[in-house]
């Protein structure tokens, strides 16, 4: 366990002035740095201190436990719109349209326990389980425009029944889908715009195990910063997400089935008054659950892109002192910090993935989005569409501001709020095939007999995943104006 602070200096946050101790000739040049490091770009929303270093083995110091519990709070809005060919009033040569549909709102409470246990000098293992308390969705008509028109009254500025592309494409009834009544009559009330509301889930996400080492240590050098370098293996753990219109409850489950490797590093300095720091990090899925919405076909046949998304990203930020009584070993400080995140092409759950599942029932009589799992037989072998789909590489912009708060050398409360925008995309696109190239002599594995430059139908060049209602351009669904509001509460204990 730690030694005690007469034995060396703390470990955690040595004594440092507070903002408020600066003379007056180094506050603005202070404020001016920590500034520019923040507008830089920044964090990791409710990470650990950069500067702790879980590490055994060290002297009157034998093993270092840390612990920690999170809470987020998050809530989302995004606007759905959709790709239309034909729109009345569009020249030929004009772009394909983009127009509003539906929008999205969802919520989700969860909490977030982890540990991490020094097993070496300056090296530790790490275990976090995720546990998803309520989420909840729902779809309604994009109606903001005041005054509302619809169709039959002028030329509509708001969605419904009649105008919505959704609708009128059989993705869902009139009166929409409501998995908290999925046998009742849906959404009859005229002032309600609601149009689909989604199950509501819970459980437990991933189990999330990991090892660090820091080969730069500001507690043993404090002429350097603390340099740190982590992997992590992030396992399935829980009911996978899927969706079934007829028993919503029995498919409530929060995990998306895949295991995801993460390799990252950070570094932290810890200036005095001021400790500036940032990340980057990459993730790649390894293996899917066969049984998983975004596990691969059998026979691929014409998929081109058929792997979940991979995600990269880099934080920066700087935590300030605002005041200290060293004394006590109390403090309080505010941090700032920027993430900048990529998700690349691939497969995922969308907004829309929910109302994908709905509409591609294969035992629902005329679901628009059932696909052909064999398509080199005649007929249509019917496959149930898993809701999840292509989506297009985007970028997020999360900004958050936390309060933090030293009770002592070992104990550590954060409370933030933060801001994510993510760019616009698709999120349907899977292609129709791929082409195989011309058959030549006695070659027939992976070619065709005709010459020609389109995806045949009927033959292995077709994509099983491609539903030309949703992935076809001119009808392609995109999200855009995605936000999430966060709030995050966390509490951190070292032994």
């Amino acid at each position: 366990m730690h030694s005690s602070r007469q034995d060396r200096t703390s470990k955690y946050r040595p004594p440092r002035p507070s903002l408020a101790r600066f003379s007056v000739a180094r506050i603005p040049v202070g404020l001016a740095a920590a500034t520019a490091v923040v507008l830089a770009l920044a964090p990791a929303a409710t990470a650990s201190p950069a500067v702790e270093v879980a590490s055994a083995f060290e002297e009157n110091d034998h093993f270092n436990l840390h612990s920690s519990i999170t809470y987020k709070y998050s809530s989302r809005s995004s606007t759905i719109k959709r790709e239309f060919v034909g729109f009345p009033g569009t020249a030929a040569d004009a772009p394909v349209p983009i127009v509003r549909d539906l929008l999205f709102s969802g919520s989700q409470h969860e909490l977030v326990p982890k540990l991490e246990l020094g097993v070496f000098h300056n090296s530790w293992l790490s275990a976090s389980l995720p546990v998803v308390l309520h989420s909840s969705n729902s779809l309604s008509f994009d109606q903001r425009d005041t005054p509302c028109v619809f169709p039959g009254g002028g030329t509509p500025t708001c969605i419904n029944a009649q105008n919505s592309s959704t609708i009128q494409d059989g993705l869902l009834p009139e009166t929409g889908f409501d998995a908290h009544d999925p046998t009742g009559p849906g959404f009859t009330n005229p002032n309600d715009a609601t149009i689909f509301r989604g199950t509501n889930r819970r459980g437990t996400t991933q189990l999330r195990l990991g090892l660090g080492v820091a080969p730069m240590n500001q507690e043993h050098d404090e002429s350097k910063p603390t340099w740190k370098i982590g992997g992590e293996v992030r396992l399935p753990l829980g009911k996978t997400k899927k969706f079934n219109r007829f028993d919503p409850d029995q498919s409530n489950g929060v995990a998306d089935g895949v295991t995801h490797v993460r390799l990252w590093t950070s570094m932290a300095k810890d200036l005095g008054w001021a400790e500036p720091h940032f990340e980057i990090w990459w993730q790649a899925p390894l293996t899917v659950k066969k049984s998983a919405p975004l596990a691969p076909l059998d026979q691929g046949f014409g998929v081109t892109s058929e792997s979940p998304q991979q995600q990269a990203g880099t934080t920066f930020g700087v935590e300030a002192t605002v005041w200290e009584n060293p004394e006590e070993e109390l403090r309080v400080g505010v941090d700032l910090s920027t993430t900048l995140t990529s998700y690349f092409e691939g497969r995922g759950y969308s907004d829309m993935w929910e109302v994908f599942a709905y509409a591609g029932s294969a035992t629902q009589t005329g679901a628009p989005l059932v696909l052909d799992e064999e398509p080199t037989i005649s007929g249509v072998q019917a496959k149930s569409h898993p809701g999840v789909s292509n989506i297009e590489n985007f970028m997020m912009l999360d900004t958050h501001l936390r309060v933090t708060a030293d009770a002592g050398e070992r104990v550590r409360f954060s409370a933030g709020v933060g801001l994510q925008y993510e760019q616009s995309h698709l999120v349907s696109f899977a292609n129709a095939g791929t082409d195989l190239q011309t058959c030549q002599g006695s070659v027939v594995a992976n070619c065709e007999r005709e010459n020609n430059d389109v995806v045949t139908p009927g033959t292995a060049e077709v994509n099983p995943l491609h539903v030309p209602t949703i992935d076809l351009a001119g009808h392609r669904y995109r999200v855009s104006d995605g936000q999430n509001i966060l709030f995050t509460m966390n509490a951190r204990f070292l032994f």
